[in-house]
């Protein structure tokens, strides 16, 4: 546990599993500098720590995982300094280490405008059944980065159309009928499913797991033929690990395996 920030909570488990909850409350877990700031230092944290396997966001109460930007921090910042940072509330888009491992978002209320956009940048999204979703940038005047970018791929282009022009709150089940996340669960049960799914995933070769991230991420992204190309490559390179001999081994031996990420 580091217990230097302010405006999250920044928690590291003995499983492998990291949870960084946004907590500010208050202001329904919108985002301001000092929240974008203390995020980026959290993230950067968990990508360098080699015994850190999965990471779950979340937002503290039960109202808000995050409603994006902080409108009212971004007034004051416009009156002063005479412009708004758009950077400001997408802070998971600032980590300057690339990091390939997976990130699942706890949504426990209200997920809009940059707040949405941080639960899409996540791997996995589970969702509160009370939870709601929307794209409200049209609404004030703005275009959202992230959302043009995947929403369109998560969503399909017509829902992902419907949500980004018309700015309205879509509920949790008509979220999972799109495909916005891929479970419903009672408030209750939010974080227990997000940790049962992160340990299931730091379970397994820590490699394989970053390298079925990356090939997953390069064939949403890059033209078939060169994310084909990248798949061939990362399975030779997967084959020829410690930890694959393991998992046959423990396989023949009827044991746990012991995975060392090499």
């Amino acid at each position: 546990m580091l217990n230097k920030f302010k405006n999250i909570i920044y928690e590291k488990r003995s499983d492998g599993v990291a949870i960084i909850t946004i907590n500010r409350p208050h202001r329904l877990n919108a985002m301001d500098p000092d929240s974008g700031r203390e995020m980026w230092e959290a993230r950067r944290d968990f990508a360098l720590d080699p015994k850190m396997r999965v990471l779950i966001l979340t937002g503290a109460g039960e109202k808000a995982f995050s409603t994006g930007l902080d409108l009212k921090a971004a007034a004051e910042r416009a009156r002063t300094l005479g412009t708004v940072d758009p950077g400001v509330g997408q802070p998971p888009s600032l980590a300057p280490v690339k990091d390939w491992k997976p990130t699942i978002a706890a949504i426990n209320g209200y997920a809009v405008a940059a707040g949405l956009e941080t639960a899409l940048r996540c791997d996995i999204r589970i969702a509160a059944d009370h939870a709601q979703f929307a794209m409200m940038e049209a609404k004030r005047g703005l275009v959202p980065e992230t959302g043009c970018t995947y929403l369109p791929k998560v969503v399909g282009f017509g829902n992902a159309m419907y949500m980004l022009l018309t700015g309205d709150l879509i509920n949790a089940q008509e979220a999972l009928r799109w495909g916005l996340v891929t479970k419903v669960v009672p408030l209750k049960d939010l974080m227990p499913t997000a940790l049962s799914i992160a340990q299931s995933i730091a379970a397994n070769a820590p490699l394989a797991v970053e390298y079925i991230k990356q090939s997953l991420t390069m064939r949403r992204e890059a033209p078939l033929e060169q994310s084909q190309q990248f798949a061939e490559l990362i399975t030779r390179v997967i084959w020829a690990t410690e930890d694959v001999k393991e998992g046959s081994r423990a396989f023949a031996e009827g044991r746990p395996p012991v995975f060392k990420g090499r």
